[in-house]
């Protein structure tokens, strides 16, 4: 679910099935809009997405938590929709900008996705990390203070359409499918007691 876990077993999807992911089932470009799982509490942020896309070519997702009252966000336009939560993997995977908190998690989902990030930051590591993704090239980083919807709309423009986001993205996807994911890193763990018996013998011998 959003803000949930990076990796997930692969899964053969039914026609059927995709068409319940949301946002799968449109043509337009999709925007995934989400702050995570602690910090959400944001209706007006919310109410912000919906002014910056209203009447755009985008389609949106947004996924606002538990504590949001989905029918405080009013009418929503056409292209906007709006969910508690949703499987973010599956989401992200039709996306072409993830609008996001800059958590780690859904960081490197959306990086596992090829997909450019706007960050809206809201604690302090989390400016840290949106700092790291401005400077990587990886996207655009917002400042939630006074943050208008025309900034945000821009911002999403930008990510989805700079050719140098794009090409920084799709390398840090090639280096983490090459980095072998949780295998290697369970075959790195398992290798550590073996290296380390070897170098005591090597010691021992050299004694």
């Amino acid at each position: 679910m959003s803000g949930g876990t990076i990796s997930r077993e692969t899964q053969v999807e039914s026609p059927g099935s995709m068409a319940m992911v949301p946002g799968r089932s449109t043509s337009r470009p999709v925007a995934l809009v989400s702050l995570g799982s602690m910090y959400n509490n944001q209706p007006e942020f919310y109410r912000s997405c919906v002014a910056a896309f209203a009447g755009s070519p985008w389609h949106v997702v947004l996924a606002v938590g538990e504590r949001i009252d989905l029918a405080a966000l009013a009418s929503l336009p056409d292209n906007v929709e709006a969910h508690a939560v949703v499987p973010q993997t599956e989401v992200l995977a039709g996306s072409a900008v993830f609008v996001c908190h800059a958590g780690m998690g859904g960081l490197m989902e959306a990086m596992q996705a090829g997909v450019p990030v706007v960050t809206v930051p809201q604690t302090v590591e989390q400016e840290s990390n949106a700092v790291r993704v401005e400077q990587l090239g990886l996207g655009v980083r917002l400042d939630p203070a006074g943050l208008t919807p025309q900034a945000l709309r821009a911002a999403v423009d930008r990510a989805a359409t700079d050719p140098g986001i794009a090409a920084h993205v799709a390398r840090l996807r090639r280096d983490i499918a090459e980095a072998g994911g949780a295998v290697r890193a369970a075959d790195v763990v398992e290798a550590l007691p073996a290296a380390r018996r070897t170098a005591a013998e090597a010691r021992v011998a050299l004694a």
